[in-house]
C-alpha cells in the first residue's frame, strides 16, 4: 500500500469522526446516515486520487454539506409548527406553490425543496473567483460532479477569504462573492435555506427557477453556458408565472400586485443595462490585454477602463433616482475578476432569450430541446451559435 493511500484513508476516517464526534452516532437517523454514507463514499473515491492540499478541500466540502443536509426539517414540518413565524410560514407555503408551477413547466422538481434549514449566516458558500493580472479569464477548477467551474466554493467565508489570499501572494487577482443558494444537480436533495427564503416573493420565485434549471440541462465545463441558461431560464418564467398568477388565480392566495410586479421588471430592465455595461468594459479588458504591449501599458488601459465603466454608470443611473442597482458594486474594488464574474453569469443570456422567441407556437418545448441540442455541440460550435444569436437579439 503507498503512503498516499494509506493518508486519503486516514483523512475519510477523521471525517467520520469529525462529523460523528461525541457519541451522536446512535441518533443519526437513517436518511442521515444516508446522507452522510453517500457523502463519505463520494469524499473518499476522490481524495483517494488527489493531493493532499485539495483533500484538505474536499474535506471542508463534504463536512459542509453533511451539516447541511442533516440540520433539514420538512416543509410541512415547519409550516406546521407552531413556533413559525407568519412570515416564514408564508414564504414556505408561497415556495410550494412556485415549485408546482416549475414542475408544469417540466423543471424536475423530484427531491428538491421538500426540506427547510435555518442558517447561522447571511449565505450559504462563498465563491471565489480568480484571474491573472492582465486576464478576464477565470481559472477553472475541476470536481467529479459538477465538472470544470469558473470558481472555487467555500463553506465557511473565512476559508475563502485564505484562499483568495494565498491568490494574491501567488500574483493573481481574486474576487469573493456570497452566494444564497446552489444547486447540487440533483445528487442530494437541495433545501430551502434561510439565506434566501425571506427574499420578496418574485425574487425568491427567480432564485427557484434558476436553481432548478441546472438540473435540466448542465454542461460539465462550461459556466458561462450554465449560468447564462439558468439566467434565462428564471427570467422567461418568472414572466409566465406573473401571467398564470393573474389569469387563472392558481395562486390567488400569494396574488402579486400590479405595482410591485412593474417595480420588479423596472429593476430587472436596469440590473439587465448596468451588466450590459459590466460585460462590454469586461470585452474592452480583454481587447486591451490581448495586445503586443508592456504590463505598463496594459494596466493603464486597465485603470482606464473600469475609469469609464464607473462614469458611464453615473450617467445612466443618474436617471433613475434613490437606491439605483450596483452602487455598491461600482463603489467598491473592481478588478478583473469582478468584471468575469458577471459576465459568466449573463454573457448568453441574450442569445438563449433570442432562441426562446424562435417559435411563439411551443416556445418552451421548443426552446428546451435547441438548449438541449447547443449543449451537445463541441464549445466553440456552441459558442460561435450564441454568438450569432445574441446579435440578433433584440432588447426589451
Amino acid at each position: 500500500m503507498n503512503v498516499q493511500s494509506e493518508n486519503s484513508r486516514s483523512r475519510v476516517k477523521a471525517l467520520h469522526r469529525s462529523v460523528l464526534d461525541g457519541g451522536q452516532l446512535k441518533s443519526l437517523s437513517v436518511k442521515t446516515m444516508r446522507i452522510l454514507s453517500r457523502c463519505i463514499c463520494l469524499l473518499g473515491m476522490i481524495i483517494s486520487q488527489t493531493a493532499c492540499e485539495t483533500s484538505s478541500y474536499y474535506h471542508q466540502a463534504a463536512k459542509g454539506q453533511i451539516s447541511l443536509l442533516t440540520n433539514t426539517r420538512t416543509v410541512a414540518e415547519v409550516i406546521d409548527d407552531s413556533n413559525t413565524s407568519i412570515e416564514l410560514r408564508e414564504k414556505l407555503l408561497l415556495t410550494q406553490n412556485i415549485l408546482t408551477f416549475a414542475q408544469r413547466r417540466g423543471l424536475d422538481v423530484d427531491g428538491s425543496y421538500g426540506e427547510y434549514v435555518a442558517l447561522d449566516r447571511s449565505h450559504v458558500v462563498w465563491n471565489v473567483f480568480v484571474t491573472q493580472p492582465h486576464s478576464v479569464v477565470l481559472e477553472q477548477w475541476c470536481y467529479p460532479i459538477a465538472g470544470c467551474v469558473s470558481y472555487k466554493g467555500f463553506f465557511a467565508q473565512a476559508d475563502a477569504d485564505n484562499f483568495a489570499t494565498k491568490m494574491h501572494i501567488q500574483g493573481k487577482q481574486s474576487y469573493v462573492g456570497g452566494v444564497a443558494a446552489y444547486s447540487t444537480l440533483g445528487w442530494f436533495n437541495d433545501p430551502l435555506l434561510s439565506t434566501f427564503i425571506y427574499r420578496n416573493d418574485l425574487d425568491l420565485a427567480a432564485l427557484l427557477f434558476h436553481e432548478l434549471a441546472h438540473k435540466v440541462i448542465y454542461v460539465a465545463d462550461d459556466t458561462v453556458f450554465n449560468e447564462s441558461f439558468a439566467t434565462a431560464v428564471e427570467r422567461i418564467l418568472l414572466l409566465d408565472w406573473i401571467k398564470t398568477n393573474d389569469q387563472d388565480g392558481l395562486y390567488q392566495g400569494d396574488a402579486i400586485d400590479a405595482e410591485v410586479v412593474m417595480q420588479h421588471l423596472l429593476r430587472q430592465r436596469r440590473r439587465a443595462e448596468v451588466v450590459n455595461l459590466i460585460v462590454e468594459a469586461k470585452n474592452s479588458l480583454s481587447f486591451e490585454f490581448a495586445k503586443e504591449a508592456d504590463l505598463k501599458f496594459k494596466e493603464a488601459a486597465r485603470v482606464a477602463v473600469i475609469s469609464g465603466l464607473r462614469m458611464r454608470y453615473k450617467q445612466l443611473s443618474s436617471q433613475w433616482g434613490d437606491n439605483p442597482p450596483f452602487d455598491y458594486w461600482m463603489s467598491s474594488d473592481i478588478n478583473n475578476p469582478k468584471l468575469a464574474a458577471i459576465g459568466a453569469y449573463s454573457q448568453w443570456v441574450p442569445a438563449f432569450l433570442a432562441l426562446y422567441d424562435v417559435d411563439k407556437a411551443s416556445p418552451w418545448g421548443n426552446f428546451i430541446s435547441q438548449v438541449h441540442t447547443l449543449s451537445k455541440q463541441p464549445k466553440a460550435q456552441r459558442n460561435e451559435t450564441l454568438t450569432r444569436l445574441a446579435s440578433g437579439y433584440k432588447r426589451e
